[in-house]
């Protein structure tokens, strides 16, 4: 539901926030890349819902009550996750519930924006990308430093996977704005729209020139496969609503596409040859990195597992880290030696957005999610250009979302939920003649509550940005206390942050690690025990049975280092840890049998831990052999 007022200021707010929100970077936080981005979002939302309440409430126009069909299905699928938690009695770390309320917010806020404004968001987010895409160029040739040890390219996001995620959200909005407004250009009737004036066609126009030129030299360096193939997709989606203009007349006048154009404006030689081409492509990307492609392969086979287990509504929002090690252990545990064991890893992310929805919200998130994306592509009909960028970006994004984790990227759901507002713009209004009749009242007494809503929310929402900040910057001071082997000294910074931090994964099994090597074993065990409802991985469980191990319980630590093993069977680690188990406990059976396993395993990636590895179970199986 929306109260259409037009408004000056918030819409160069939002502008202005989007523009900075990529190159957010607290670096005293805990994994600032990401988390100062959520933090800063949530104020930046809080300012610009403030802008847009007081320019409605003083606004002396009438308010229009303009309901649509996206404002229904997102409102519903808004409600289902908020009860969620109620519904499978659970709890969420509240940086996600930051990240969802604000996006929320700032939905609702955009789609009370004029609709002349929204060529002006959509320039905006062009010109963000454009900067973003010069800014990998030249991490490229070293005069900017990445950030990530590991890859040279990453723009302002944590690796080139995200950061190639982003551009590809904005590369077919700058496809669709230079097509538009080219010199001489009939696209624009073909959008039926125009813009302000000729000096501002030529800015835009060289501006997407730009962004286009920018993201296409950067984009092959990202080497992820996930948004080139999107970036092909989107690009499709654009020339095939372009098929009857002057750039395939242009194509077609050429000597070999002439003899066959008849051919080439058929629908379906154009569908078949887009099918072949894209298998080909689809081929070639399999193949070029064939482990990462099968390791995601077998992630969705196991994620449909936890599908049926659960499959109406489950297993919670953010549940897939918590629990899908857990399936993974079990199924190579039944199926030892299993082909997939070599590309098996600890994994957080599904690669696959709609199995995500099915695993953590069931197959009814799952409708409600697909229902949204027929309501977007299927139920708007206008051919405005800012509704067709905006369609054109959300099919980047779900080709891009069908291999990789977008959900996850702050500023690609800034834009997804942009373009879902913009889209929303131009649908037909749903409101019922008995509302029509008393809109504006409706509309006044809506504007008195929210700002009432929003003024009691205001301070406990500054308190849980407030509290969250300084528990990442507590956070990171105990990792660097913990990273100069100051076992005993970092727990006291850890247990402040435990106080906000208490359903985070990430920092449970890093607060349990720290009081396992300071030899607090029965804490440790307690916060690790708690991780397990948040996050599972080999770290965890190899913590679990280092802390049993030291506790004199032989058989807990046993079941733990089997689970690490199971999980992710390619690692040494934990087959290491079980064979010095039975070598302590005096095993003999199990110690030599654990030792061989190790020696013959298949080596992943060779490093000089794995010799050293393979060394010390060679002194354990010569040792009984001795005997």
């Amino acid at each position: 539901m929306v109260l259409k007022a037009n408004s000056a200021i918030t819409p160069w707010i939002s502008i202005a926030m989007i523009l900075i929100l990529p190159f957010v970077y607290f670096h005293d936080l805990m994994y600032g890349i990401t988390t100062s981005k959520t933090l800063f979002w949530g104020g930046a939302v809080m300012l610009i819902v403030f802008s847009q309440l007081m320019t409605n409430l003083l606004k002396k126009k009438s308010i229009k009550v303009d309901i649509k069909p996206l404002d229904v299905l997102l409102g519903i699928y808004f409600m289902y996750t908020v009860i969620h938690p109620y519904l499978l009695d659970y709890s969420v770390d509240q940086l996600y519930w930051i990240e969802f309320l604000s996006l929320s917010a700032f939905y609702l806020v955009v789609r009370q924006f004029p609709k002349q404004k929204l060529n002006l968001v959509l320039v905006a987010t062009m010109l963000l990308g454009m900067i973003q895409a010069i800014y990998g160029n030249l991490q490229l040739y070293g005069i900017f430093r990445s950030n990530h040890g590991l890859f040279k390219l990453t723009g302002s996001f944590f690796n080139p996977g995200p950061y190639a995620g982003f551009l590809i959200t904005i590369l077919p909005i700058a496809i669709i704005y230079y097509l538009s407004t080219s010199k001489n250009s009939k696209y624009s009737r073909f959008f039926q729209t125009k813009l302000i004036n000729n000096r501002a066609i030529q800015f835009v126009n060289g501006l997407s020139l730009i962004t286009i030129v920018s993201i296409i030299l950067v984009l092959p360096a990202t080497q992820s496969r996930a948004a080139w193939l999107a970036a092909i997709c989107s690009g499709i989606f654009v020339l095939m609503h372009y098929r009857k203009t002057e750039l395939l007349n242009k194509i077609q006048s050429t000597p070999i596409i002439k003899k066959y154009s008849s051919l080439m404006i058929n629908r379906r030689f154009l569908t078949i040859l887009t099918v072949v081409v894209l298998s080909i492509f689809l081929s070639g990307i399999y193949f070029f990195k064939k482990n990462s492609a099968d390791g995601r392969l077998f992630i969705w086979k196991v994620s449909t597992n936890m599908v049926k287990d659960k499959p109406v509504l489950g297993h919670g929002i953010n549940k897939f880290k918590a629990y899908y090690m857990n399936y993974q252990a079990d199924y190579f545990k039944a199926n030892p030696n299993a082909p997939e064991e070599m590309v098996a890893d600890n994994v957080t992310y599904t690669f696959n957005e709609l199995i995500n929805v099915a695993v953590e919200k069931g197959l009814l998130g799952a409708v409600l999610f697909v229902m949204i994306l027929v309501s977007i592509f299927f139920r708007t009909t206008s051919s405005k250009r800012q509704v067709f960028a905006a369609k054109a970006a959300l099919m980047g994004v779900l080709i891009f979302g069908l291999f990789s984790y977008p959900s996850e990227i702050l500023p690609i759901k800034v834009i997804v939920m942009l373009s879902i507002a913009i889209i929303a713009h131009y649908q037909r209004t749903v409101v019922c003649p008995a509302i029509r009749k008393y809109e504006s009242r409706i509309a006044a007494y809506i504007n008195w509550s929210m700002l009432v809503l929003f003024l009691a929310l205001l301070i406990p929402g500054s308190k849980v940005l407030k509290q969250q900040y300084y528990a990442l910057v507590t956070w990171k001071d105990a990792t660097d206390i913990y990273s100069v082997e100051a076992y005993a000294e970092c727990l006291d910074e850890y247990e402040d942050a435990y106080e906000v931090l208490n359903n985070n994964g990430v920092f449970l099994v890093a607060y349990g690690k720290a009081l396992c090597m300071a030899k607090e074993y029965r804490k440790a065990e307690l916060i690790l025990t708690r991780s397990r409802d948040y996050l599972n991985n080999t770290i965890l469980y190899t913590a679990l049975g280092d802390c049993f191990k030291e506790q004199k319980e032989f058989e807990r630590a046993e079941d733990m280092y089997n689970k690490a093993w199971h999980m992710v069977p390619n690692r040494f680690y934990p087959l290491y840890l079980l064979a010095k188990l039975y070598d302590e406990i005096g095993d003999e059976q199990k110690a030599v049998r654990t030792a061989k396993l190790v020696i013959n395993k298949k080596v992943k990636i060779q490093s000089t831990a794995v010799d050293e590895i393979r060394t010390e179970m060679t002194q354990i199986i010569e040792k009984y052999a001795s005997w």
